[in-house]
Order: C-alpha cells, then structure tokens, then sequence
C-alpha cells in the first residue's frame, strides 16, 4: 500500500522503476523470499493478473476527471450532476467574523455538490482543529450535519 500511495505522483515509468528498486534494496533477502511467497499466494488465491500499474493510475485519473463535475483544491474534484461554482477562500486563510458570514451566505446559497466541495477544500485550505480554524471547524460540523452526514461531523466532533 505504501507503495501505491508513492506511485500517485510518479510521472514516468523510470521514476517507478526506481522506487520499486530503492524498496527492493530495503529488503532483506529472507523478507523478499517471504514477499514473493505471500504475493504468489495472493495471485492464486484471488485469480490476480499483474497490472502495468502507472497505465491504471492514469486511467483512474482520467476516468475520475472525465466524471468530476466541480473541482476541488486537492484535485479530486466532486463527482454529480449539477456543475457549479467553488467558494474563493480567503488568501490569508483569514477565519474572522466576515469570513465567517462570507461562507455562511455562501453555503446558503450552495447545492449539494457546491457543498460537498466546501467541505473538502475546507479541510484541505484549514486546520480544523480546536485552537486553529475552530470557526471554520464549527461551520463544519454543522454543514455536515445538514447534509445528514452524520458519522463526517462525528469524526470532527472527536478532534475537540
């Protein structure tokens, strides 16, 4: 899995190749005989093909662009019907009183996907946790709650 989480930013094959040698290099010989017997086993237990794993990175990619409908500032985007428009966050990541209304009257006005996206450039622009953002973390919580995502407000409640 670290692996993969280390390939989502890899741009070519070279520069692949090089990880999977730079964690090869890691491994003892004993650990590699144990890898490749346990991946052995994997493959015959789930009928698993061996995948040219930048190609299917890129193709998720491209599947997931061609299907976003509202983009989002860490790049996932949100996936729905409706395009809509991203809330402009302030530059300074300024939480006052008037920022505070600004999302508010924002959120108000918002559809489901508008919201949806809040939420997650909201918790890629803050730090919501108590102490930081709380502001933006109470908006939070109460956003999630009215769109009945109720164990997502949950998970923030438990950073207080």
């Amino acid at each position: 899995m670290e692996l993969l989480e280390q390939f989502c930013t890899v741009q070519d094959k070279n520069e692949m190749n090089e990880i999977i040698r730079e964690n090869a290099r890691d491994l003892s010989n004993t650990l590699q005989i144990e890898r490749e017997h346990i991946f052995k086993r994997l493959q015959q237990t789930f009928d698993a093909k061996s995948v040219d794993v930048l190609r299917y990175m890129e193709q998720a990619k491209m599947e997931r662009e061609n299907k976003v409908s509202l983009a989002t500032l860490d790049g996932l985007g949100i996936i729905g019907s409706n395009s809509g428009r991203s809330y402009s966050f302030a530059k300074d990541r300024n939480v006052g009183k008037k920022e505070i209304e600004r999302m508010q009257s924002f959120l108000n006005a918002a559809n489901k996907e508008e919201k949806l996206a809040f939420v997650r450039d909201a918790n890629y622009w803050y730090i919501l946790a108590p102490d930081y953002d709380e502001a933006v973390m109470n908006l939070m919580i109460h956003l999630l709650q009215s769109l009945k995502l109720i164990d997502e407000a949950d998970r923030v409640l438990l950073k207080i």
